[in-house]
C-alpha cells in the first residue's frame, strides 16, 4: 500500500474529505511511523552496506538515517573481522594517534565515525545497523510498515486524527487498539529472535520475561 491509498482509507473511516485533512494525515502518519520505529529495533529496520575506506583517511559519515546498534566488520578474503567500538578517551590508550595500519577500533562522534589506526591502504568495511525510513512526502511513497504492518500504523493515525477532530471517544478507542497492535508487533519480533530449538512452553515464558 502506498501513502495515497492509506490516506484515502483514513478519510473513509473518519468520513471527512478535504485538503486540510490531507496535510493532517501526512503529519500524523510520519509521527506514528517515527514512534513505531523508536519502539524497538525491528528486523525490518536492519540494513547492511559495504563501504570502501581509503589509505590515510580516518573519518567518515555514518550511514544515512542511522538509528541504533551499529556493528563494523573489516572484510577479509574469507571472513569478516569485527572491529571494536570504543571512545575518544580510551583510544589514546590503545593506539598512537599518528599510527597507520589495519583498522582495529571505531570511535563514533555525532554523525561521524573514525578508524584507528588510520588505514595504511584501501579496505572494505561491512556495516550492519538499524535505520529509520525516510519520511513520507508524496502519495506514491511506501515502506515496509505501510506494505506489511499497515494495521498498526492505521490505528495510530486514526487515534491522532480523531483527537484532532475533537472526537475523543473514537480517539481513545483507536488509541487502545494501536497500543495493543504495537505490543503484538514487538512480541512477534521477540519470538523470531528466540532460538528455534526452544519448546513452545519455554517460548512463552521467555517471551513474557523479555517484554516485562
Amino acid at each position: 500500500m502506498n501513502f495515497g491509498e492509506f490516506k484515502q482509507r483514513v478519510k473513509d473511516i473518519v468520513a471527512r474529505n478535504n485538503l486540510e485533512l490531507d496535510n493532517v494525515i501526512l503529519m500524523f502518519t510520519n509521527e506514528i511511523l517515527d514512534e513505531i520505529q523508536k519502539f524497538y529495533n525491528f528486523e525490518f529496520l536492519k540494513q547492511t552496506i559495504e563501504l570502501q575506506v581509503v589509505a590515510g583517511q580516518r573519518t567518515y559519515s555514518l550511514p544515512a538515517n542511522f538509528k541504533d546498534d551499529i556493528i563494523f566488520y573489516l572484510v577479509k578474503e574469507n571472513k569478516y573481522e569485527k572491529l571494536t567500538l570504543t571512545n575518544s578517551y580510551e583510544i589514546i590508550k590503545k593506539v598512537i594517534p599518528e599510527e597507520t595500519g589495519e583498522p582495529k577500533y571505531i570511535v563514533i562522534e555525532r554523525d561521524m565515525f573514525s578508524l584507528f589506526p588510520a588505514p595504511d591502504k584501501d579496505y572494505v568495511l561491512r556495516i550492519t545497523y538499524y535505520a529509520y525510513f525516510s519520511p513520507i512526502s508524496s502519495d506514491t511513497d511506501t515502506n515496509y510498515i505501510l506494505d506489511k504492518e499497515v494495521d498498526v500504523l492505521l490505528n495510530g493515525v486514526l487515534q491522532r486524527v480523531f483527537s484532532y477532530l475533537f472526537e475523543y471517544e473514537q480517539a481513545q478507542y483507536y488509541g487502545q487498539i494501536y497500543q495493543q497492535k504495537l505490543l503484538l508487533l514487538k512480541r512477534r519480533e521477540v519470538i523470531k529472535e528466540l532460538p528455534t530449538e526452544m519448546s513452545l512452553g519455554v517460548y512463552t515464558d521467555v517471551k513474557k520475561s523479555l517484554l516485562e
